[in-house]
């Protein structure tokens, strides 16, 4: 593949105690890849992170889904050294850029960590699954809305697919454990390469 990225960029998931509506979610655990700029995986990063603010009752059924057990959430770094570990991760390489499947979570989810690109020297990229949606939905493989969450596409308002839905329209076998922030992170990052080579 020659050269489908302008730049360096870090492909990232986190895994949280709940949604952004929550004001007390967090994020627990930070994965990313990164993509030099002909698509070849040159690194990773993957950790836990203990939350500056956390309330065990209300992240159970997240733990839940994710697998990840709330003593290793507690005994795991907190969140400003993993924040710093990760800026000096994409410094080190040489990368500005961030990308995620859905930019907007983790976006809102790494900003209540504390990680700032305007004052880091960092810019978020487009969203994955933004760039995923139009093609999905021009082949049928996008749900009506339920909520106020969605893409439109033409005209039309869809459901925003899912990262698993994506991967499968796009051919990508995630390797991992789903619903954990590397293999996710991953997934995302095959999902875009995917994208990029169909692009006209």
């Amino acid at each position: 593949m020659s050269n489908p990225l302008r730049h360096r960029v870090a492909v990232l998931d986190t895994e949280t105690t709940g949604l952004p509506s929550d004001p007390m979610a967090r994020p627990i655990e930070l994965g990313a890849i990164l993509l030099d700029v002909d698509g070849t995986e040159i690194g990773s990063f993957s950790t836990l992170m203990r939350p500056d603010v956390y309330d065990g009752e209300a992240a159970a059924g997240a733990l839940a889904v994710n697998g990840i057990a709330e003593a290793d959430v507690l005994a795991a770094p907190g969140t400003a050294t993993v924040v710093q570990d990760f800026r000096d991760w994409l410094g080190a390489h040489e990368c500005r850029f961030l990308t995620a499947f859905n930019v907007a979570f983790d976006r809102e989810m790494m900003d209540r960590a504390g990680l700032r690109p305007n004052r880091h020297g960092l810019t978020w990229g487009p969203c994955v699954m933004l760039r995923a949606a139009p093609p999905m939905a021009r082949r049928g493989q996008l749900l009506p809305p339920k909520d106020d969450f969605i893409v439109r596409v033409d005209g039309q308002s869809w459901r925003p697919p899912a990262l698993w839905k994506a991967a499968q329209f796009y051919g990508v076998q995630p390797e991992g454990a789903a619903h954990r922030a590397l293999t996710d992170a991953r997934t995302a990052a095959l999902v875009l390469l995917a994208l990029l080579r169909e692009a006209p």
